[in-house]
């Protein structure tokens, strides 16, 4: 996240940045499934209080990948998929 959490931030290996993806107006959490950059979210202020909505990051953009229930646990990825029980 930035300083100001208003939006996520990757960073290469020697710190640089490379990009920034608006946040959403919701609490998210950012992950890494198969080394691809996602963001979890879900709409109360804190995590597991309802749906989560799996989100893929990108240079500028979230897309909203697939709405998980709040049990979902991730199991990694399989065929460059994320993949979740």
């Amino acid at each position: 996240m930035s300083s100001s959490g208003s939006d996520f931030v990757a960073y290469g290996p020697s710190g640089r940045q490379l990009w920034e993806a608006p946040s959403l107006d919701e609490y998210c959490t950012a992950t890494a499934l198969g080394g691809a950059p996602y963001a979890l979210c879900s709409a109360g202020t804190e995590p597991g209080r309802g749906t989560v909505d799996l989100e893929e990051l990108a240079p500028g953009s979230l897309t909203e990948i697939a709405t998980l229930p709040r049990e979902a646990v991730s199991l990694g990825v399989s065929g460059g998929q994320p993949v979740f029980l």
